[in-house]
């Protein structure tokens, strides 16, 4: 089974190699080519001038546009100090500093499927 999927695999490849080789090569504008060679040294002189502290402000803003595209950085983390915030609030609020709640876990839950009232 393994070579036969092999074989498919190499003759799936062929055939993009083929189809590759018959398409036109579509020639670019002088002004495309310019402009495209202008952003790459622009983005290489921002690399270099840098350093590890432009490297990791880029990924910051790369994590918070996966969060929130089109958002401004401060938002999405904003939004996560507001809810962070107010879980935190009410997690106080609801269990104050002497009650026992039952959603601790601290003991097995006990529970009947026959109400009291039926027996």
């Amino acid at each position: 089974m393994k070579d036969r999927m092999k074989q498919e695999d190499l003759a799936a490849e062929a055939m993009t190699v083929r189809a590759m080789a018959q398409l036109k090569r579509a020639p670019l504008t002088p002004a495309f080519e310019a402009v495209l060679l202008a952003s790459y040294d622009g983005w290489q002189a921002g690399r270099r001038r840098g350093g590890m502290a432009a490297g990791l402000a880029a990924g910051l803003r790369a994590c918070a546009a996966t969060v929130w595209p089109g958002a401004p950085t401060w938002v999405p983390a904003g939004v996560f100090a507001a809810a962070l915030l107010i879980g935190v609030g009410l997690g106080t609020a609801i269990s104050g500093p002497d009650s026992r709640m039952a959603y601790f876990l601290e003991q097995a839950p006990s529970f009947s499927i026959v109400s009291e009232e039926d027996s």
